[in-house]
């Protein structure tokens, strides 16, 4: 893992702890994508994806979670508001770090900001959790800019081997799987420009139930070369974790 500034590291750090320090009896989700250094990078290398197509304006972190997109895209000179359907993380966030607090929704649909808000929108993680994935993308595009962008990050992928394994091993994975070319056409009909899809992360990453030891395991170079290499390679990467979409209003 190469760390570039003294800035990068200090921020990964302080994700990282924050993730550590939190009481284990408040965690609505078990923090594991945030407490380690290689799972926070990941994060940091979305939000200079995010920067080379959108130098500054203003952002919509949609479903924020912990707050980790919202606190690096705020240390990179974004104007960004997080939002979360339930007070789930009233117990902190990474918000608070800057001065900020989440906009909490009363509706699962609707967003509570006037039309051609938003330069950018970001879902990581979220669009496959929405209760009506078609309203919501109707809303995203209604809050957006003409040319605003469109993040889709850790879409979960219809053909993914981690998947297949926990749904039929552990009983659990996504209740909603993304086939890639379908996915691209659903955002094309509602007049999206789709500019990047890729796939991404080919072996697990957190598991936070399988012990240190193993946990110790992915943490290291070699682990996350590998998996960020898997997936540009021919067939393997169909079978990929996730898809990532950018596209555009």
């Amino acid at each position: 893992m190469k760390i570039k500034s003294q800035n990068e590291a200090t921020e990964i750090k302080t994700i990282v702890n924050f993730a550590k320090n939190f009481p284990k009896s408040s965690e609505t989700y078990p923090l594991y994508h945030i407490d380690s250094p290689y799972r926070v990078k990941r994060y940091v290398d979305k939000v200079k994806e995010i920067k080379r197509y959108l130098s500054h304006g203003k952002i919509l972190d949609w479903g924020s979670g912990y707050g980790q997109m919202l606190f690096l895209l705020h240390n990179r000179g974004f104007d960004v508001i997080g939002c979360e359907l339930t007070e789930h993380y009233k117990h902190g966030t990474l918000a608070d770090v800057i001065g900020q607090k989440i906009v909490y929704l009363s509706d699962p649909v609707k967003l509570p900001f006037e039309n051609s808000s938003f330069h950018g929108m970001l879902s990581c993680g979220v669009l496959e959790h929405v209760a009506n994935p078609e309203e919501s993308l109707k809303e995203i595009k209604r809050v957006l800019k003409k040319g605003g962008y469109f993040f889709i990050y850790h879409l979960p992928n219809k053909f993914s081997w981690i998947e297949f394994m926990s749904h039929r091993i552990l009983n659990k994975g996504h209740e909603r799987l993304y086939k890639r070319d379908k996915t691209v056409e659903w955002l094309k009909a509602y007049n999206f420009k789709v500019l990047r899809v890729y796939y991404e992360s080919f072996m697990p990453l957190n598991m936070g139930f399988v012990g240190d030891g193993l946990r110790r395991l992915v943490d290291n170079p070699l682990y996350s070369l590998l998996n960020d290499l898997i997936p540009r390679v021919p067939v393997l990467k169909y079978f990929s974790q996730n898809i990532t979409i950018i596209c555009q209003r």
